[in-house]
């Protein structure tokens, strides 16, 4: 068994239409650990992802669009309709002369019918309100919490799929340390880790013996470590951090608070408010 520390870190989704496809790979990826190409291979992933109906994770995919403020208006497009007002997934501001469109590749496509967005398509800019992602490496404890925050996009490492007996993921086991201090540094401490290993032992040994990894993965705990990528807008970062963070509803658990803090810190150094 391996003991690692929690961590998180922003994903940055690169330029054009390229950089929606490489970040809705590296995202989709997660779930099954497997490994990520980009350029080519990761439209080739979109694609499949479309074919198979399989859309959830082209949330992952930030859109901005830039529309005439002229075109907006004709009652022929009906933009309206594709935006109603408290819409989650598309976020709108506009001046007189454009209207700024934040959403996601998955909206642009089920509700703007919209495949090839370059008509459209513009770098995001200072009046585009702006969404965010983030990959954190923590227990599967923390990320129980993490989805309650349902109006966020989601993707996890999953326990059904990942055969953690095999060696990408070093035959073993992999933790988050627990906090010594939270747990009085006593007996049950060291019991608690003995029964990690125990957990790893009968993990393993029943996958050796033909029990399928979504079957085994009943046995394995809470201080499990998982990765998991967490996409949203800046309004509902602000909101997570309130909860998470600055703790307007109570106090968080020590090892959310930890997690939120780092990703907070990440956030102040870019020069992002939230």
């Amino acid at each position: 068994m391996r003991l690692i520390k929690p961590s998180v870190e922003i994903l940055e989704q690169g330029p054009g239409i390229q950089g929606i496809y490489d970040m809705i790979e590296l995202c989709g990826k997660t779930s099954y650990k497997s490994e990520v190409k980009g350029g080519e291979e990761a439209k080739k992933f979109v694609d499949a992802r479309i074919n198979e109906g399989h859309l959830a994770v082209l949330e992952f995919g930030t859109v901005y669009l830039r529309i005439p403020a002229i075109e907006w208006n004709m009652d022929e497009h009906e933009w309206y309709y594709m935006f109603p007002e408290g819409c989650p997934w598309a976020a709108l501001n506009s001046d007189k002369d454009w209207v700024y469109i934040t959403t996601n590749f998955r909206y642009a496509l089920e509700v703007l019918g919209i495949r090839d967005i370059t008509k459209y398509w513009h770098e995001p800019v200072d009046a585009h309100i702006k969404r965010y992602c983030a990959r954190f490496i923590t227990d599967r404890g923390v990320s129980h919490e993490l989805v309650r925050h349902r109006v966020f996009s989601f993707c996890q490492e999953s326990t059904r799929y990942c055969n953690y007996s095999k060696d990408k993921f070093g035959n073993e086991l992999t933790c988050i340390i627990p906090d010594k201090e939270a747990w009085k540094g006593n007996d049950a401490y060291y019991q608690m880790i003995n029964c990690l290993d125990e957990i790893e032992a009968v993990y393993l040994s029943a996958l050796k013996e033909g029990v399928t990894p979504q079957i085994a993965r009943g046995i394995l705990p809470n201080m499990l470590k998982t990765e998991i990528c967490m996409c949203g807008f800046e309004d509902d970062w602000r909101h997570f951090f309130d909860l998470r963070y600055r703790g307007t509803t109570g106090k968080p658990h020590p090892d959310m608070l930890n997690v939120a803090t780092m990703l907070h810190e990440q956030f102040e150094e870019r020069g992002i408010s939230l």
